[in-house]
């Protein structure tokens, strides 16, 4: 298995927080703290977040399971998440990695596909009921098996060719 992590490349629809995708796009990943220096916050229960994320390549690679990590800072409040992958909305196979706050939470969703199946990736983030919810980072973990590659039979097809280069002609008519 393998692991592509992606970051996101804008707000989508509707985006009723305070603050921007810029603002969670930080690059960090999970185990390590937060080093943002923004965040996007909501202190109305329901009020919606969508965040759209580069696509992962056209290949055959087959997805097995997208996480969406986001590290929830503040004293009270847990988002609750969803991941859209083109207008299906994903089945999650754990409530939550972890439901800490001030630290990392991840919501993993199963997916059957290869990567060019994929033509649209969303995560919606919606305030709690305990509102007050502040995310300082967010990203996508794609865990995938990488498709089997054809290199050993074109390299063996390649070194089976021969070459024949004819012998130079010298001199001039006799």
């Amino acid at each position: 298995m393998a692991t592509l992590y992606l970051d996101p490349v804008s707000d989508g629809s509707p985006f009723q927080w305070n603050g921007s995708y810029l603002d969670v796009d930080g690059g960090n990943r999970s185990g390590g703290g937060s080093t943002s220096s923004g965040s996007i916050q909501s202190y109305s229960e329901g009020d919606q977040a969508v965040i759209n994320y580069g696509l992962p390549g056209s290949t055959s690679d087959t997805i097995s399971a997208i996480t969406v990590w986001a590290y929830v800072d503040g004293a009270d409040g847990r988002p609750s998440v969803d991941l859209y992958i083109n207008s299906w909305q994903g089945q999650r196979t754990n409530s939550a990695r972890s439901s800490s706050v001030g630290g990392w939470s991840g919501w993993e969703y199963s997916y059957s596909g290869t990567f060019s199946s994929v033509t649209g990736l969303k995560s919606k983030h919606v305030c709690s009921s305990e509102e007050d919810d502040d995310i300082a980072d967010v990203y996508l973990e794609i865990t995938y098996e990488a498709a089997s590659s054809s290199w050993p039979i074109a390299a063996a097809v390649v070194a089976t060719q021969q070459v024949i280069i004819p012998p130079p002609i010298f001199g001039g008519a006799t």
